[in-house]
């Protein structure tokens, strides 16, 4: 018998994992455990709180959980279908063990955006070798891929996508030498005849790999052995979901427009594709901390760099933002040491940045799995049922009519959701907060240090065309 089977594979994002995820709920990533309460499982990685094991599971993880699996064969009028499920942990980390720097912060090595491809070949021909040893009587004659991705997992799955249109001379010509005996003699692994691409779903590409062709820069255009263009004449059935509020200079998006349907929406890049907790406290360096040299009597009040933080503050407050949310912060004071000139009164060190805090809540992506999940199914994915009332899935009542407009296709917003977004839903990404490794008990003011969540200079997104690689 002739067998389609149908896989869903759904590439999570960078320092996204969901088995990390429930392991460091467990072992104090969110919140903290005295250690006789520990799990005997734990290892002290798992309680970072920048690592893959302080995120919630993502879109991706939810929509792999909901992509249709039938434990038999359907019997469909002339087809026979079978599905199966591949999910891959996100860039940067593997299930169990500490995340790769190398992965998470230049896309590169077995952990990084090819890397976590290959492992979505491995897993297929896995499960293509369990499908002939569960029917040894049935033969595969189609296969067909769908597949979701999320930031850096959004460029594994484009890459994905082009790897498997390479039929025999690709990944898949191998997997069918290996596994001759699952598939049906009349089987050729020719793209677009016994060989498809379903659906291509993604939320916000950013491949930000480093590598020779760019040397190191993350944020080129140029992305190093990465296949990112999807042709429609190759790709029919593409969507992306794009972050309106994005503004990190380290995550320029990779657009499919105007090839494909792009929509852009409100929220930054991990409001789309998930991964933060419902309930949550924002403590941000929204203005960077500037340091500067004053007599030993001078209050940092009356100094140009307080200046600075309270002119950053007025353009905050005109925006909308509450002032009880803004702080200037003036955090540390160092003395120097006296010199000829000024021995009685020494300079010192003085200190100040705007500080955003603030509670924000993370159920706005749960808005765009629906919207995900119900474009996926009108292109043809087979998804079981969403439950509304499933923890993971629920929606508060002050999101539900916006949920279903943006599900019927109508994206608008009223300024009043514009004001709930900005300040309950829509998180701040971008920021002058240094890595917690290289914070101290002295601020970190200096230009050389690394801000990997720094915001673009005219804090307007890069976003780079969907041109041939």
């Amino acid at each position: 018998m002739g067998i389609t089977l149908r896989i869903g594979v759904f590439f999570d994002g960078t320092l996204n994992n969901a088995n990390n995820s429930m392991m460091g709920q467990l072992c104090g990533a969110t919140h903290a455990i005295k250690s006789e309460d520990l799990d005997a499982s734990c290892r002290p990685y798992m309680a970072d709180p920048e690592s893959s094991y302080a995120n919630d599971e993502s879109n991706i993880k939810k929509l792999s959980d909901l992509y249709f699996s039938s434990r038999d064969v359907l019997d469909e009028g002339k087809l026979h279908l079978k599905f199966e499920t591949v999910y891959v942990d996100g860039i940067g980390t593997s299930s169990g063990q500490p995340d790769s720097m190398l992965g998470a912060s230049m896309g590169r090595g077995e952990m990084g955006v090819t890397g976590k491809v290959d492992e979505a070949f491995k897993k297929i021909g896995r499960a293509i070798y369990d499908f002939s040893q569960t029917y040894p009587d049935s033969k595969i004659i189609h296969l067909t891929f769908d597949t979701f991705g999320f930031s850096r997992g959004a460029a594994a799955a484009r890459h994905f996508s082009n790897e498997v249109a390479l039929g025999q001379s690709g990944p898949l010509g191998n997997i069918s030498k290996i596994f001759r005996g699952a598939f049906h003699q009349a089987y050729s692994v020719e793209y677009q005849h016994d060989v498809q691409m379903g659906f291509i779903g993604l939320f916000d590409t950013v491949p930000s790999v480093g590598g020779l062709a760019n040397l190191g820069y993350i944020r080129s255009q140029t992305q190093p052995g990465l296949k990112l263009y999807l042709p429609r004449r190759l790709f029919p059935n593409v969507v992306q979901l794009a972050a309106r509020d994005e503004i990190r200079a380290n995550f320029a998006l990779n657009r499919v427009k105007p090839d494909h349907l792009e929509i852009t929406l409100p929220g930054v890049h991990s409001d789309l594709g998930g991964g933060y907790f419902p309930e949550s406290e924002e403590n941000l360096l929204i203005s960077p901390m500037q340091v500067l040299v004053v007599p030993g009597t001078t209050d940092v009040k009356y100094t140009s760099i307080y200046r600075d933080a309270q002119r950053v503050k007025a353009q905050w407050e005109a925006k909308g933002w509450p002032s009880e949310m803004l702080e200037i912060v003036t955090p540390y004071v160092r003395g120097l040491p006296p010199s000829q000139q000024n021995s009685f009164n020494p300079d010192k060190l003085v200190y100040a940045a705007l500080q955003l805090k603030r509670p924000v809540r993370g159920e706005l992506s749960r808005v765009y799995l629906r919207v995900m999940y119900a474009l996926a199914k009108e292109r043809g994915v087979r998804f079981k049922q969403l439950d509304e009332q499933y923890p993971s899935y629920t929606i508060p009542a002050e999101l539900q009519a916006l949920s279903e407009r943006f599900v019927a296709g109508d994206y608008s917003t009223t300024p009043a959701e514009e004001q709930l977004l900005r300040l309950k839903y829509i998180h701040t990404s971008a920021s002058w907060n240094p890595p917690t490794i290289l914070q101290g008990s002295t601020p970190r003011t200096s230009a050389a240090l690394l801000y990997f969540n720094a915001p673009t200079a005219d804090g307007i997104r890069v976003q780079h065309p969907h041109v041939p690689d």
